[in-house]
């Protein structure tokens, strides 16, 4: 059984690398062919380097979301469905770039899409109507649907 935990790492890990990659091009890294659409062969104007400086708050925060435990199942499971849909859009985005390099992101977005849609926290249990809680919706300690039953 794949563990909430791991999962949370691996993708906290895949976003870092991706953070590091852009904030090495916010630091003028020679990289720009490999992002922001391959339109600038070098290092990035300095409008995109701002972009790219910036965007490392959004994957802290991201990477944060990761590696947090669902507090609010139905907030949280919204958070993670609509991260996992913009990197769906990423995904595509990469994969029809016009810079072959770019392109190569294409299956780490795809990554990232399918792990927030994995660790989104599951849906409430419905009610029985006496007050109890349905047993078909199995939750692990952390109480978030374990991503394989055995």
């Amino acid at each position: 059984m794949i563990r909430r935990s791991l999962l949370s790492r691996a993708v906290a890990g895949l976003l870092l690398v991706v953070a590091s990659f852009q904030c090495a091009l916010a630091l003028g890294a020679p990289w720009g062919a490999v992002a922001w659409g391959g339109a600038h062969r070098g290092v990035l104007p300095s409008g995109l380097r701002v972009a790219s400086a910036a965007s490392l708050l959004l994957y802290a925060g991201l990477v944060w979301l990761a590696l947090r435990k669902p507090v609010r199942a139905r907030a949280g499971r919204w958070a993670f469905s609509i991260v996992s849909a913009l990197f769906a859009v990423a995904t595509v985005a990469n994969a029809i770039s016009r810079s072959p390099p770019e392109r190569a992101w294409a299956p780490v977005a795809a990554l990232l899409s399918a792990g927030f849609f994995l660790l989104r926290p599951a849906r409430p249990a419905p009610s029985t109507g006496d007050g109890v809680q349905s047993s078909t919706n199995v939750r692990d300690e952390d109480g978030v649907r374990p991503l394989v039953r055995e």
